[in-house]
Formats: C-alpha cells, structure tokens, sequence
C-alpha cells in the first residue's frame, strides 16, 4: 500500500481552499512561522495544526501566512511525522510458517 491509498481528510472544493488562501494572505502581512531561513514575505498560506492530524481545513483561526521557505521546512517536518503514523507492519516471511 502507498501514500495515496490512505484516505483524506480534505472535503473542501479548489474555490473554497482558494477563498481561505485569499483571506489568510490577506489578514498577515509578514510570516507568522519565523523559522531560522525566513524571508518575512508572506507568499502562502498554511494550516497551523495539519489536516493530517485533526486541523480545520477552512476555518481562518487554523491558518496562517508564511513565507515559501518556511511553509516547505513545516511541511516536510509534518510529512515525516506522517510516515511514522503510517509505517507499515513487518510480515512475516512467506516461507516460513
């Protein structure tokens, strides 16, 4: 089983994810994450706690504006919490019984 048979949690339409994207970079003006490569430009939008794990996925309260740097270094740090909450099971060897 790969990454993509897992099921989504995401319901929105592309005009409605677009909406919400529209009213966060709207709202902040600098990005709100700061990490330590930070341009302060905010060029996206990001949800602060994950659709993955339970976030609102259009509620403006779980998002926030971000720079391209910073929204990249979340988003990978989530993609690898990810991956543990999705390891696969060991099998057993087929040949051995």
């Amino acid at each position: 089983m790969n990454w993509t048979e897992y099921p989504t949690k995401r319901t929105a339409t592309r005009s409605q994810q677009i909406a919400w994207e529209r009213t966060i970079k709207a709202r902040d003006k600098h990005c709100q994450i700061r990490g330590p490569r930070c341009t302060g430009q905010v060029n996206e939008a990001d949800h602060i706690i994950p659709v993955a794990e339970g976030g609102a996925e259009l509620d403006p309260a779980n998002g926030q504006g971000a720079c391209r740097t910073c929204h990249n270094d979340k988003t990978q740090a989530e993609a690898r919490r990810g991956q543990h909450r999705w390891k696969r099971k060991p099998e057993p060897h087929p040949g051995l019984k």
